[in-house]
């Protein structure tokens, strides 16, 4: 009977189908890619996209367009997570009024709505002399003054002074911070020896 020899060469992989090891690396470099078009944020929470200081960065880096798209993302996700008054949107809604102010788009009505409806909500949530509201008050403030209502700016922005006063915790910077914003407000509106008393006031601070 004939005998059938085996051959000592081992099986080579199909040719254009690359080894195990090669696909792998293909299929990680892929998923890598995708993460990186799709916004995934490393230090995000689970289920909520890109994390605020995802938005935070692209602000301080000046690339206004891509911090609002991410701020509204985070904005819409906490939407559908927690609901439009909660706390999670009044805080994910301050930084996405920022990224509008910065691209230019402070006067416009939706922007505006926005800062207003944060504001409402952390008065709902927290009460009307919370300190976290001056962060939305700048917001509103700086809407209104790109609006040229200076009424409404100087309104918010005094009261966003006051708060920040008040309290131990933001009465160092943060204040001073707050009389920038109203500084330049009242200079809008034309109370030009207010704003250089409030600036001063604040460089003293700063100092």
């Amino acid at each position: 009977p004939r005998t059938t020899r085996r051959s000592s060469v081992a099986p080579q992989p199909a040719q254009g189908h690359g080894t195990l090891d090669d696909r792998a690396m293909i299929l990680l470099r892929c998923a890598v890619l995708a993460a990186m078009l799709t916004g995934y944020a490393p230090d995000a929470a689970p289920g909520q996209g890109a994390s605020a200081a995802d938005a935070q960065t692209l602000q301080d880096n000046g690339l206004y367009e891509q911090a609002e798209a991410t701020a509204q993302s985070r904005v819409d996700i906490l939407d559908g997570r927690y609901g439009r008054t909660s706390i999670e949107v009044a805080n994910a809604s301050d930084l996405l009024v920022r990224a509008l102010l910065l691209n230019g788009k402070g006067a416009a009505a939706g922007t505006r709505a926005i800062a207003e409806l944060s504001v409402q909500t952390k008065e709902l949530r927290l009460g009307a002399t919370h300190v976290d509201l001056a962060i939305s008050l700048i917001n509103l403030g700086d809407c209104c003054v790109e609006a040229a209502d200076y009424r409404c700016a100087l309104a918010a922005l005094e009261r966003a002074v006051a708060l920040r006063a008040t309290s131990s915790a933001t009465n160092g910077v943060p204040l001073a911070e707050a009389q920038d914003h109203l500084g330049r407000a009242l200079t809008a509106a034309g109370r030009n020896a207010e704003a250089v008393r409030t600036l001063e006031r604040s460089l003293q601070i700063k100092q």
